[in-house]
């Protein structure tokens, strides 16, 4: 596997995590 595949896909990785924990703050917010 190309290091530049590797790197491109943490980096999707880590904007869809960014994603996920920014939405589930926003959903324990709705529930408080």
């Amino acid at each position: 596997m190309p290091l530049n595949k590797l790197l491109y896909s943490l980096y999707d990785w880590s904007i869809i995590s960014l994603y996920i924990s920014e939405h589930h703050c926003e959903m324990l917010l709705g529930f408080i």
